[in-house]
């Protein structure tokens, strides 16, 4: 059922990036509208199956295309229309900064675990856990 959500997303998002990118951009500047349109949109469709399944399906294909839109409008940018002429506004993030970012996180979130699965060995071994001060970051 979430996988068929996630599916349904990533083949309507296949359709916006082949649109071009100042499509795209004009599309990303109205990220509201189309976060709605694709919530009533999804759920709605997920509602004519009857069935409490096609409506979460409708949700989390939803919530996806929601999300990737947002990452978008950060990393390549947005257009909106002012007195009359489109303005283009550059994304915030760059690709290598969210790389990292992500990176990092993961390596946290490995070291993190690690030390938990270790910590609980040596519990189940009777030794003692070490008490390891976390660094101090300014």
């Amino acid at each position: 059922m979430i996988f068929t959500g996630v599916l349904t997303a990533a083949s309507i998002l296949v359709i916006f990036a082949k649109l071009g990118k100042p499509t795209l951009k004009k599309i990303l500047g109205y990220e509201i509208h189309m976060d709605v349109a694709s919530h009533v949109f999804f759920v709605g469709l997920g509602a004519i199956s009857g069935t409490f399944s096609g409506v979460v399906q409708g949700l989390v294909a939803a919530l996806c295309v929601a999300g990737v839109l947002r990452l978008a409008k950060r990393v390549i940018g947005y257009s909106t229309r002012e007195n009359g002429v489109w303005v283009d506004h550059p994304g915030t993030w760059t690709f290598e900064s969210l790389t990292v970012s992500i990176v990092s996180s993961v390596k946290d979130l490995i070291n993190k675990i690690t030390a938990g699965v270790v910590a609980g060995l040596n519990q189940i071994n009777g030794e003692k856990p070490e008490v390891v001060a976390e660094p101090v970051v300014h």
